[in-house]
């Protein structure tokens, strides 16, 4: 293991994973090779940033938009929730979180929670003004599926995530701003917040 490189070896597993998966064969390599980031991350955790630096994070976002091949959709999610903890910000700026949230539906009770735990990350980690300015386009579609979820039993998981994620949300511009020293920044932000009615849940 001595002259192993944790660097060498994300690179050409991300390579792999952003190649076309045009057969069967190809899907089952891209499979194992998003299986391959995960036991890294586990065993390896500073490999995140290798990682993110290999632009693993689009690669991984790209092969959950096609729901052909629901499987290594499902693995990408796993991985990008193991990045989220790590580097939620690279998450928030590189996986097109927003057309993973209008696909959630197609993926099982597990998954989506996995969904949600990578936004309770990402909303946690908002301490900067650019970083809140990127999630806001988001919040109708988190208003939304907390309107059709909500209390419902079976999602009492998802739906303390997505209360934890809104209060993040909502506690996210006195990390960045001094209320006493800029009232009326934080103020205009509480307001766009509101308008999307996330303070009234």
């Amino acid at each position: 293991m001595s002259n192993f490189s944790i660097d060498s070896f994300s690179r050409a597993i991300i390579n792999i994973i952003n190649a076309p998966t045009y057969s069967d064969i190809s899907i089952e390599t891209a499979f194992h090779c998003v299986l391959c980031l995960i036991n890294i991350m586990d065993i390896f955790p500073t490999s995140v940033n290798i990682i993110i630096n290999c632009q693993g994070v689009s690669a991984l976002s790209q092969k959950i938009q096609n729901l052909e091949y629901i499987d290594l959709a499902e693995k990408a999610i796993k991985a990008l929730e193991k990045i989220s903890s790590e580097s939620a910000v690279s998450v928030l700026a590189n996986a097109n979180l927003d057309a993973i949230l209008n696909i959630m539906d197609f993926f099982d009770l597990s998954v989506q929670t996995s969904i949600f735990r990578m936004l309770s990350n990402i909303c946690f980690n908002l301490n900067r003004e650019d970083d809140l300015r990127k999630l806001m386009p988001m919040i109708p579609t988190l208003t939304n599926l907390f309107e059709i979820r909500g209390t419902s039993d079976k999602h009492s998981e998802i739906f303390e995530l997505m209360c934890a994620s809104f209060q993040s949300i909502c506690d996210s511009p006195l990390r960045f701003k001094d209320p006493y020293t800029n009232f009326a920044i934080v103020s205009k932000y509480y307001e766009e917040i509101n308008a999307f009615g996330i303070m009234d849940k």
